[in-house]
């Protein structure tokens, strides 16, 4: 599990520099399939190495429900970026099944998943679902304004 958090961290923290003020749309920057797909390899060994139902079961299955939220968001992430340059009802079906396992997930591990602030209509997912409003623009922080 240390080297799981480890990695994501080693990732991120560049990362947050580099973006400090990024929009929702260049978080699959940060969780790309290779991060994401590292992340499970290592969860799936850490699952592995403990006796099922054990205490530690539960923890590593806690972490699993963030992993599995995390790859649920990044696939719409993904979609719902390519829908605001041009809307499909098609990428908008796919957007509303993954929003439908994300409620799943949440339902199924609510201590795991803070669900309140990332509901579809809430201002922290604007623009993840084509029924709710559109992503807002980013505005620039004071100090990376040209003020010469």
């Amino acid at each position: 599990m240390r080297e799981y958090f480890e990695s994501i961290e080693k990732e991120r923290m560049p990362f947050a520099v580099k973006n400090a003020e990024a929009g929702v749309f260049t978080l699959p920057q940060l969780y790309s399939d290779v991060l994401l797909t590292a992340s499970q390899t290592r969860l799936d060994r850490a699952a592995a190495a403990v006796p099922a139902d054990s205490i530690f079961a539960k923890r590593v299955a806690f972490i699993q429900a963030g992993l599995t939220h995390t790859k649920l968001v990044m696939g719409i992430t993904t979609l719902m970026d390519g829908y605001w340059k041009k809307k499909d009802p098609a990428i908008a079906e796919r957007v509303k099944q993954n929003w439908a396992a994300l409620e799943k997930n949440a339902a199924d591990h609510p201590y795991s998943i803070n669900w309140g602030p990332l509901r579809p209509n809430t201002p922290r997912a604007a623009g993840l679902h084509p029924d709710g409003p559109p992503p807002r623009p980013k505005r620039k922080r004071v100090n990376d304004l040209d003020l010469n």
